[in-house]
């Protein structure tokens, strides 16, 4: 009998959700790597996101928040200890409205601030995006707080300030959301442990941030890395939750 002759053609193996799921969580739990950093890491989320968007109808997939955090100061960071959350009790604001304002105040001694007090401003659609994560430039230069009425807490603080009054109404999903990932990153980032992520008035006799934000939700939240490795352990795949929010320096 008389064999063919014709070349058998590769099989193509094509990589499926589950699959590029498993080695991208190889790599973030593997601690050999940051994530983002690695051009490999990049393509498997990319073309995971891709394979999802397709999955679910060409709905964009997220894109996780550590991999888009070029908030990142330059500068060495200072020892950060605590998360301090405000709110602005106003409908509408942003970083420059919040400056201009702040430029009025002076502190107990008489000194003139420096402008803004806060480390990052979140917007909710009145001044600024919903959502979007602006860092100020008490953060670029890793410079301390004028936030919280407490020296230990403007030198050791993060102040995070979304825009609303959360007396009356509760922030938006997106601020939520950015809030969330945020200080999830934070926390990763600079190691401070969900309990001491506190909101103005636990601090100082304030209101702020308001009885209808959701501190301890908040505090509590995790990083998309995080959740990613606890997701694969559960055999779930990636891409299913909210988009980051987006954000500027």
């Amino acid at each position: 009998m008389m064999q063919s002759t014709c070349p058998i053609a590769p099989r193509r193996i094509l990589a499926t959700p589950l699959m590029l799921a498993v080695a991208l969580a190889g790599l973030l739990c593997s601690g050999n790597e940051t994530f983002g950093q690695s051009a490999f890491t990049q393509m498997l989320l990319k073309k995971q996101n891709a394979l999802s968007a397709e999955k679910s109808g060409n709905r964009p997939a997220p894109i996780p928040f550590a991999a888009v955090d070029g908030w990142k100061p330059d500068v060495k960071p200072r020892d950060w200890k605590h998360i301090v959350i405000h709110h602005t009790a106003t409908d509408t604001g942003s970083v420059a409205s919040i400056h201009r304002a702040h430029l009025q105040r002076v502190d107990a001694a008489g000194n003139p601030w420096r402008g803004i007090g806060y480390h990052f401003l979140i917007g909710n659609g009145n001044g600024m995006v919903d959502g979007k994560v602006e860092a100020t430039f008490r953060w670029d230069d890793q410079s301390a707080g004028a936030h919280a009425g407490d020296v230990t807490y403007n030198e050791q603080g993060i102040g995070i300030c979304l825009v609303g009054n959360f007396e009356e109404k509760p922030p938006t999903a997106a601020q939520l959301r950015a809030v969330e990932q945020l200080v999830a990153t934070l926390r990763r980032d600079y190691r401070i442990p969900a309990k001491n992520v506190v909101g103005h008035g636990d601090v100082k006799s304030t209101r702020c941030p308001g009885k209808l934000f959701p501190l301890d939700r908040v505090a509590k939240a995790e990083t998309g890395q995080t959740r990613t490795a606890a997701r694969f352990l559960e055999g779930k795949l990636l891409g299913e939750d909210a988009p980051a929010p987006t954000h500027t320096r």
